[in-house]
């Protein structure tokens, strides 16, 4: 697997800007912690002897997360699905809710601007950005954490 620090590299070669790298870092791992709140979610609803159509109903509720809940445009798969796709509709739908994650988990001293400028990046450099980082998992969360505090824009 390629090093952060060679991927960014390589992709701000091909027009991908660090403040977008470090949104897409953040989506990855908000992803996991997401996917693993709904995991744990379910399995209670599930030894509730809730059935499996009224919990998968009940799991788009977000208020039941206490960490994070991404909003499905926003999950890693339908952002991976949309750009296989092409479904631009998907993408441009994806672009405001990662601004409005990003606003509401960070103070307004520390976040810059929206991420308007996501629209602006070669659809295959995102692309490739999303096939790279789709192979980083949470063994090297460590090392995504510490690349998003060393390169975000302040």
């Amino acid at each position: 697997m390629q090093d952060l620090h060679e991927l960014w590299k390589r992709l701000h070669d091909e027009g991908l800007t660090v403040k977008v790298f470090c949104e897409l870092l953040m989506l990855k791992l908000w992803d996991e912690d997401f996917r693993t709140e709904r995991q744990e979610i379910r399995m209670d609803f599930l030894v509730r002897g809730i059935c499996e159509r009224e919990v998968d109903g009940l799991l788009e509720d977000p208020g039941l997360y206490r960490k994070t809940y991404l909003p499905p445009a926003c999950r890693w798969e339908s952002i991976k699905k949309a750009m296989e796709e092409e479904g631009d509709q998907l993408i441009f739908e994806f672009i405001p809710l990662m601004n409005q994650i990003i606003i509401d988990r960070f103070p307004a001293q520390i976040r810059t601007e929206g991420s308007e400028e996501l629209g602006g990046i070669p659809r295959r450099t995102l692309v490739d950005a999303l096939e790279q980082l789709d192979h980083y998992s949470l063994t090297e969360k460590n090392q995504m954490k510490k690349f998003i505090k060393d390169h975000w824009p302040a």
